[in-house]
């Protein structure tokens, strides 16, 4: 019977031990992880790379229970580690360890070039870590581990180090938290810097769309100013072609005449380039010119400014029921215009026909213009947005090559997207989208 309770004596002594083992570890479980949880909530309050490197190295020391240590990034263009923040070293160290590559046999080198954690439990036992020696015993450490710290991509961006006064190795399952505060400190680097990118990104946006503004307030600047220069020649140029043909008329030869004419046409041509490009050049980026108004409304209104041309003409322009947007309405009806105008201008013998209607699509309304003319082979579907694209000769269509382009910029001015269908001899459709929500 003493020996049966001898030994039910011995199990429970051994039953409590492994409790209390049991309970160490797990208090030691929970104690690290409420100090990561700490850690991290502070990283995530902190943009101060300095400031959050050490909260980390510090948290890394007392879970290993550690007397010093530093963490290292690793300077991509040299391909070295250097120390940014440390604790528990002197000048002399610092110095030492400025830099260290994938050469050094030290525990950081070592790590560096392998990828993985190398502990050192005795820097005096270990061979490789010879040349280091002297350093580590002014320093004051006689084991050191270095944990890789390495970004979601498998990219290596630097060390964790922590360093002992007298032999050790530190248990599996502290390296195993020790992890989880490396992968902490990795997210940590690794936001920081992708928000000093987009900073960058943004000052380099802002500082182009300065510039961009600049350009284009000095473009507007320019083409009012060039516009009244040239147009003051122009005029000139128009008023002694008519003052010579009111006077020398019964004196000039047929083809002195027509020299007259062709000098007329030219500078008619050359006042509506200028005022095109004027026009383009004067596309208002700014929301105070938005305002909600009937699309028809401006429909009946480029009608009327375009009426002695379409009774000209013959014309049947028809539409259907158009939405309220809104939008900037001088650049819309020069929209509606230039596109009406087109269908009226490229005709053969056909009375020009035009339906302007429009749909609902993806969040956008989609507006089409349909004329009855004579189109183009589809080839030119793109380049005839571009500014001075012609498809016929001057003296077959008049023109100067620059409405499609206005209407280009008019809405992306708006934020949509214009584009056309055609068939040579079977008319063309021109379709633009406007956001319904601009």
């Amino acid at each position: 019977m003493k020996k049966d309770s001898s030994k039910n004596l011995s199990d429970s002594l051994l039953t409590e031990k492994a409790l209390r083992e049991s309970q160490a570890q797990l208090t030691a479980e929970v104690s690290a992880l409420a100090r990561l949880h700490e850690a991290s909530v502070r990283l995530w309050e902190t943009t101060d790379l300095h400031a959050g490197l050490k909260e980390m190295l510090d948290a890394s020391i007392a879970l290993l229970e550690a007397d010093m240590g530093n963490i290292q990034l690793l300077n991509p263009q040299k391909k070295v580690l250097e120390i940014v923040v440390h604790r528990g070293f002197e000048k002399e160290f610092l110095d030492f360890f400025r830099q260290v590559d994938a050469a050094d046999d030290c525990a950081c080198g070592r790590t560096l070039r392998e990828g993985k954690r190398t502990v050192i439990k005795d820097v005096e036992l270990d061979p490789g870590f010879a040349p280091y020696r002297k350093i580590a015993k002014e320093a004051g450490y006689r084991a050191v581990q270095s944990t890789p710290l390495i970004s979601k991509n498998g990219t290596p961006m630097g060390m964790l180090s922590t360093h002992f006064k007298n032999p050790h190795e530190p248990s599996e399952q502290q390296l195993r938290r020790l992890d989880l505060y490396a992968r902490q400190a990795t997210d940590f680097i690794e936001r920081l810097r992708s928000e000093e990118a987009l900073r960058q990104s943004e000052k380099h946006l802002k500082e182009l769309t300065e510039n961009l503004n600049r350009s284009n307030k000095d473009l507007k600047q320019f083409a009012f100013a060039a516009s009244h220069d040239l147009q003051e020649p122009l005029r000139t140029i128009s008023s002694y072609v008519d003052l010579l043909t009111f006077r020398e008329k019964q004196t000039l030869s047929e083809s002195g005449i027509q020299c007259l004419n062709h000098i007329k046409e030219s500078t008619l041509r050359a006042h509506k380039l200028i005022y095109g490009l004027l026009n383009y050049a004067s596309i208002e980026h700014k929301e105070s010119l938005f305002q909600s108004i009937s699309m028809e409304e401006l429909l009946k209104q480029t009608l009327i400014t375009l009426k002695a041309s379409i009774e000209e003409s013959s014309a049947q322009i028809t539409y259907d029921p158009l939405p309220e947007l809104k939008v900037n309405s001088l650049e819309i009806t020069q929209l509606f215009q230039n596109l009406i105008s087109n269908g009226l201008k490229f005709q053969n013998k056909n009375k020009p026909r035009i339906h302007i209607s429009a749909a609902r699509e993806n969040g956008n309304w989609v507006f089409s213009v349909c004329d009855n003319g004579i189109g183009f082979e589809p080839k030119y579907n793109e380049e005839i947005f571009t500014m001075f694209k012609r498809l016929h000769a001057k003296n077959q269509y008049p023109g100067a090559g620059i409405g499609l382009a206005l209407c280009k910029k008019i809405i992306e001015h708006h934020k949509g997207k214009i584009w056309v269908e055609s068939k040579l001899h079977e008319g063309s459709t021109f379709y633009f989208s406007l956001p319904m929500k601009n």
